[in-house]
């Protein structure tokens, strides 16, 4: 199933995943049940059986036993309602609309009826539109008291009631889908569903189900005393044909009918084909797998059972009552909220558990990196100190701005002749020199000497010159670059 379907039928209020379809049909004489099977083997029939009703309570004990032999789901079942307890009829309606159709519908009820609104449901399905403006449409009209009455049997036996069926309507379902979807697309086929105490007739015509006839003559009878039943039998037929050919005038004689529920008999069939011109053809609507449903010596149709089972929550006719129906849509809303409750609590309490992760991954990176940073401290230490160490020696070698280079220019230029007396250095980067010389001409030469230096600059040698008993005195003031690179200490 798709996510695109999951969450339609959320919103719809039915289960998002559909659980085994059950079908349970309580006749006067027999229980019957079926269960279909979910998810990749839907479409099939898992669990089939009946049940004959005996003694005063054998329909709560024949049910009991019938779902404990045939171990069916008891949760939601689909209450099927045999034909000769629902009224069925295919409506033939002149009109397209669907608010149309209702009020047509809900008129032809109340008149189908001899009981008041309040003592019966009714429901309806739209089943095709002709080309001239016409729909078909099945309404089923079903006694409010019955219905209650096999929902109470149904809850005694640890079930419950989903859905309430015509059995009508899973027997058209059985039909197209062994006969085929085209059943009667171009000429009209009658159906003849014999059960144990009544039959059903069925026409299909332009590929949808169009006439309906009960019929109070069952497998019981015919297998009792055949050539008395035989005759009554074919007046019920021949009855429905040509109830048929009024609603339908246009439409050609039925050539086929299915017979499905029971072995035909021989001389019924060729009866058929002597009075009407009717080819029996029999067929097993049973399910698939052969799947029968005969339990000893009775021949009884499970069809019925078999196409609600199979159609599920697609079926278009449901009797259930509204309150119930009320009441089934709220426990189950109820209980998706609860699961969607559910749901928000793991999610909020997922999204926790990963905040708490994060912050506990954080908090453990943290302590990592604490770790790593005591591991480097004693290096860093180290590396501060010496850095201290460079920066004391920078200072020294940088006394008063004086750098250390400056002193080795003056030492390497400085000729034997001159002998330097002091040395002052202001905070202009000035510095002033005094000292001796053996001759004047030896401080002269001891100036342009200076000013070819790149490091020194504006000398001027002429500021003081004198002489004294034995040597020529000097000062000589100058400016002096300091070099690119200085030493910087560490201000942490």
């Amino acid at each position: 199933m798709s996510v695109v379907n999951a969450v339609k039928r959320f919103f719809t209020g039915k289960p998002v995943f559909p659980k085994p379809s059950v079908a349970v049909e309580i006749g006067a004489d027999w229980i019957k049940i079926a269960q279909a099977s979910s998810g990749f083997r839907s479409g099939k029939i898992s669990r089939l059986g009946c049940q004959a009703v005996t003694g005063k309570d054998g329909a709560e004990s024949a049910l009991r036993q019938l779902i404990a032999e045939t171990g069916c789901e008891t949760k939601d079942m689909i209450l099927c309602l045999p034909r000769n307890q629902v009224a069925v009829r295919m409506l033939r309606v002149p009109a397209t609309h669907p608010e149309e159709i209702s009020k047509i519908v809900h008129l032809q009820a109340g008149r189908l009826t001899p009981y008041s609104s309040d003592e019966v449901v009714s429901a309806y399905d739209i089943l095709g539109t002709d080309e001239h403006g016409y729909s078909t449409v099945l309404l089923a009209i079903a006694r409010r008291r019955l219905i209650s009455e096999k929902s109470a049997l149904i809850a005694a036996c640890g079930g419950r009631v989903g859905a309430v069926a015509a059995g009508t309507e899973g027997v058209c379902a059985q039909v197209r889908r062994i006969v085929g979807k085209d059943v009667g697309a171009d000429v009209p086929t009658g159906v003849l569903n014999v059960d144990a105490d009544f039959s059903e007739l069925i026409v299909f015509y332009n590929g949808a189900p169009v006439f309906t006839k009960n019929v109070l003559i069952g497998s019981a009878a015919l297998k009792k005393d055949v050539a008395r039943w035989q005759g009554e039998l074919i007046n019920e037929i021949v009855t429905g044909v040509d109830e048929f050919k009024k609603d339908y005038a246009s439409a050609p004689d039925v050539p086929e009918l299915i017979f499905t529920g029971m072995a035909v008999p021989s001389s019924l069939a060729a009866a058929l084909k002597e009075v009407c011109g009717i080819c029996v053809t029999p067929a097993e609507l049973g399910g698939p797998g052969g799947a029968s449903g005969r339990k000893g010596d009775a021949d009884i149709s499970p069809a019925s059972v078999v196409g609600c089972a199979l159609s599920g929550d697609r079926l278009g006719v449901d009797l259930l009552p509204p309150e119930d129906h009320l009441m089934k849509v709220m426990t189950r809303r109820r209980g998706q909220l609860n699961v969607m409750g559910v749901l928000g609590l793991f999610i909020v309490t997922l999204l926790l558990a990963l905040l708490v992760l994060g912050f506990y991954e954080r908090h453990l990176r943290v302590e990592s990196l604490k770790r790593q940073v005591g591991g480097i401290e004693p290096v860093a230490e180290l590396v501060r100190e010496r850095q201290r160490r460079v920066a004391i020696m920078g200072a020294r070698l940088d006394a008063a701005g004086t750098p250390l280079h400056v002193l080795t220019e003056l030492q390497r230029l400085t000729p034997d002749e001159i002998h330097l007396t002091s040395l002052k250095v202001d905070a202009k980067d000035t510095m002033s020199l005094r000292g001796q010389a053996v001759a004047m001409n030896n401080i002269f030469e001891y100036g342009k000497i200076l000013e070819n230096s790149k490091v020194f600059e504006g000398v001027d040698s002429s500021s003081s010159v004198g002489k004294n008993n034995q040597f020529a005195e000097f000062t000589i003031t100058c400016r002096f670059q300091k070099p690119m690179t200085t030493f910087k200490t560490d201000k942490r």
